[in-house]
């Protein structure tokens, strides 16, 4: 995300806000990358996020907190920056998450948000964006809210909703990004894959298992590189 820090070093983060922090990956980020910040509050609706994202991240000037995005417990305008990363499909009602974002950032404030999106791919980005959408509908089917990804310009377009100032879309990464990963790297999403089949096979569907297994083989057969993410830098 060389894209990205080299923006955040000329940026002071102030008192910041990381929603749908999940286990705090971009929260840390942050903070490493930013010229300096004062606070930062990273918010997850998951209990069980919070808490691995507490172990974490151990810094002093992090405070985590269970909260829902779309109806936040702050005041207006009282983050000097807010930010949100690969979490928007995640969400039921997007936008009024965004627009919480926006209620709760100072005039001038920092806007940023990171997304993967899933068309323009290679076939080895495919597969990420494949095996996402069928991460998503085993949690769907378990009752959790996990949307397949935007299109790039579905994204575009909910961005464009915010009608934020200064607005510095691009794409994060160049496409000689894309290596491929290391070994360990796809053991780790195969681990991910076996246990989703296995959430499968509980739930008794029987198509997301052939989906699943299908998928696992395709990391082998056709390989495997991360989705392509927009990201944007705003003011309000």
């Amino acid at each position: 995300m060389d894209r990205i820090a080299d923006r955040l070093i000329l940026l002071a983060g102030g008192k910041m806000l990381d929603v749908a922090t999940g286990r705090g990956g971009f929260a840390q980020y942050l903070i490493e990358n930013f010229a300096n910040y004062d606070e930062l509050i990273g918010i997850d609706i998951s209990t069980e996020n919070i808490r691995i994202a507490r172990q974490n991240l151990n810094h002093g000037r992090i405070e985590l907190v269970v909260m829902d995005g779309s109806a936040m417990a702050f005041p207006d305008k009282y983050f000097d920056t807010v930010s949100i990363a690969n979490s928007l499909h995640h969400l039921q009602v997007p936008g009024q998450v965004l627009a919480e974002m926006k209620r709760v950032l100072k005039p001038g404030g920092n806007f940023i948000i990171l997304e993967m999106y899933r068309d323009n791919l290679s076939e080895k980005q495919m597969t990420h964006a494949l095996l996402h959408h069928w991460w998503a509908s085993v949690d769907r089917a378990r009752g959790i809210v996990h949307n397949e990804t935007y299109t790039r310009t579905g994204l575009v377009n909910l961005i464009k909703a915010l009608e934020l100032s200064d607005a510095d879309l691009f794409e994060a990464f160049d496409p000689g990004d894309f290596s491929d990963p290391l070994p360990e790297e796809i053991t780790e999403i195969k681990s991910i894959c076996d246990k989703y089949l296995e959430t499968a096979r509980n739930l008794g569907r029987s198509e997301l298992v052939r989906q699943g297994e299908s998928l696992k083989a395709r990391i082998d057969t056709v390989g495997y590189a991360g989705a392509s993410e927009l990201a944007l830098f705003g003011k309000k």
